[in-house]
């Protein structure tokens, strides 16, 4: 296809309208010219395709904003990261999930008990019995505050909360290969039965409602990699 009122459009007048900078002359051109409008169709379909590329190419990784909200990174580090803050969305909401799960001050730490004798009520400190090819995991909660478990580089952050007739439970998983778990699968099981399963969405966050009061086992499946088992998840909720 030729263009209609040549001479055509430069490459550059093409861009100028591309990022909406165009003068009067080229877009009143490109309101005449099929040829050179659809130039800056399939440069737009380029960008677009470059976008969804690149698509947070820049961002920190999961596990560096959760060092990040712990304090854990150094003066240079955590610079760089809240500049980034200020101009990412996406970050910023993350952030936000990972700082709603951790709103309830935890207590200091108790000694770990005996794995056979957990504390009371499921809470304190719980020491997952080891799997057969399987990660041990620790797990670690406060009476109404959320729960923390940690496996080989994986931190799980469980908030259970009353929801009509059950029970609740949110859940956010951080790690430093975080693609991995996006579209992970998210089993709770009681005596064997299988309760719910959710799906693990590209930031981490699962949810399953309509629990019974009790403890659970709960299992988590990456797309690669092992299954990690927490066996001893406490749906009871303190009055």
């Amino acid at each position: 296809m030729t263009c209609s009122a040549p001479p055509p459009l430069t490459d550059e007048q093409i861009f100028t309208a591309l990022d909406m900078v165009a003068g009067p002359a080229v877009l009143a051109h490109l309101a005449h010219c099929a040829s050179c409008a659809r130039r800056l169709a399939e440069a737009q379909q380029m960008e677009q395709r470059l976008k969804s590329r690149l698509h947070r190419w820049d961002c920190p990784p999961p596990q560096q904003l959760a060092d990040y909200y712990a304090r854990r990174l150094a003066s240079e580090q955590i610079e760089t990261i809240e500049t980034h803050l200020a101009g990412c969305a996406s970050c910023s909401a993350e952030l936000e999930d990972l700082r709603q799960f951790m709103a309830a001050e935890l207590p200091p730490a108790a000694p770990p008990p005996d794995p056979l004798r957990p504390g009371p009520a499921g809470r304190g400190w719980l020491l997952a019995r080891p799997q057969a090819q399987r990660p041990a995991v620790a797990l670690r909660g406060a009476g109404g505050g959320p729960l923390m478990a940690e496996a080989e580089g994986t931190t799980i952050f469980l908030d259970v909360q009353p929801a009509g007739q059950g029970i609740a439970v949110q859940g956010q998983l951080v790690d430093a290969e975080q693609e991995r778990w996006a579209g992970g699968l998210i089993e709770i099981r009681q005596s064997g039965q299988l309760l719910a399963t959710a799906v693990v969405d590209d930031l981490g966050s699962f949810a399953a409602s309509g629990l019974p009061a009790g403890r659970v086992e709960l299992r988590a499946t990456p797309l690669t990699g092992r299954m990690i088992v927490l066996p001893k998840v406490d749906l009871g909720l303190d009055e």
